[in-house]
């Protein structure tokens, strides 16, 4: 049976393809080289995996923090007297400063929530991706 000229000849010497690509001085064969370059493209798609995760944990966030700003301002709209347009406004009662004072703890425990996402999410972004040898050894490059 006939073999690829990449594949070598029956013989199990180098073919004149891999001869030129590699000379005869014991390197790497094509079939090598093929079998770096798919561990590179096997961590490629892992990195595109792990930073599609990263990109929905951060999609995520965003819509919980701007859900809750939301809330916020729908909040302010009710409780601001200034949207009364009297002169008149009753002053602010001790159940809307209460009210109040918990949307400020909650603020203050999400957003301390909210900064430690974040920077779980910076720190997984920062992490380099496991290499190779011979990946780290073409970074030298």
């Amino acid at each position: 049976s006939a073999t690829s000229p990449l594949m070598g000849s029956q013989s199990g010497q180098p073919s004149s393809t891999q001869a030129m690509i590699n000379p005869s001085n014991g390197a790497v064969t094509i079939e090598d080289q093929i079998r770096t370059v798919d561990k590179v493209i096997k961590e490629c798609e892992h990195s595109r995996k792990s930073l599609e995760q990263i990109c929905r944990r951060l999609d995520d966030l965003n819509d919980e923090v701007k859900r809750y700003r939301d809330f916020l301002g729908h909040e302010k709209s009710r409780r601001d007297p200034a949207l009364y347009k009297t002169n008149n406004a009753d002053r602010p009662s001790v159940h809307n400063d209460s009210i109040c004072g918990t949307m400020g703890s909650l603020t203050a425990q999400l957003t301390q929530e909210w900064t430690e996402k974040l920077r779980g999410i910076h720190n997984a972004i920062a992490t380099p991706p496991p290499s190779t040898p011979s990946s780290r050894n073409s970074d030298r490059c």
